[in-house]
């Protein structure tokens, strides 16, 4: 029975301080990969039109209709939408937040589940001094 109180004792239960540096740390990681991609996406824009100011590429149009459509786009475009872009963040942070807080339910429940088996005498705890 000593061995009981020894492993719960030594137990102490999930670190808040810890599962908080872990959540910021995946929000973190996540938001910093969706800016990449937004970095990327930025950069192949900015060359495309470069490349147009310069004459190196030239854009077709078949018709009047798509040219109207294509200069009203291209004087509809002002750059990323922040308030857009503040949303993808806190959703990606949202998302990797809830995989960890999964991943921590798991190993709570496991931990649970040893304790319970534990009292009821299904396994036991041996101690070894070396």
């Amino acid at each position: 029975m000593a061995s009981h109180n020894i492993a719960q004792s030594a137990y102490q239960g999930p670190s808040v301080i810890k599962e908080i540096c872990y959540g910021i740390g995946l929000s973190l990681m996540a938001a910093f990969l969706w800016k990449m991609h937004h970095w990327k996406l930025q950069r192949r824009t900015k060359e495309f039109y470069d490349m147009l100011e310069k004459g190196e590429i030239s854009v077709v149009v078949e018709d009047e209709v798509d040219m109207a459509s294509h200069n009203m786009a291209q004087s509809a475009y002002q750059g990323p939408s922040v308030i857009k872009e503040i949303c993808y963040g806190i959703g990606l942070s949202l998302m990797a937040s809830f995989l960890w807080k999964m991943h921590h339910w798991k190993l709570q429940r496991r931990t649970k589940e040893f304790y319970d088996m534990l009292e009821k005498g299904e396994i036991s705890v041996v101690v070894e001094d070396e």
